[in-house]
């Protein structure tokens, strides 16, 4: 098995350099897709359980994780300098 290095943002797999628009283009859209997915699915989650344990509190409250998780990731990825 051999190692190989991680790409970073202006690298391509086909070895073709990216321009810096491109780049930039994709995190803004990687971004979006964590600002979006953290309340849908934790949403989701929230509302199976309200369905099945039969409350109505436990929608908004996956709904409100999926925020802070989605802006935590954000965070975490892209917001840090270095």
């Amino acid at each position: 098995m051999s190692y190989q290095t991680p790409l970073t943002p202006g690298d391509d797999p086909r070895g073709e350099s990216r321009s810096p628009d491109a780049i930039g283009h994709a995190s803004a859209t990687d971004v979006t897709a964590h600002l979006l997915a953290g309340p849908l699915s934790m949403g989701a989650v929230g509302w199976v359980a309200d369905y099945f344990l039969h409350t109505a509190f436990l929608l908004p409250l996956g709904a409100l994780a999926g925020v802070a998780l989605g802006l935590y990731v954000v965070w975490f990825r892209y917001g840090r300098e270095g």
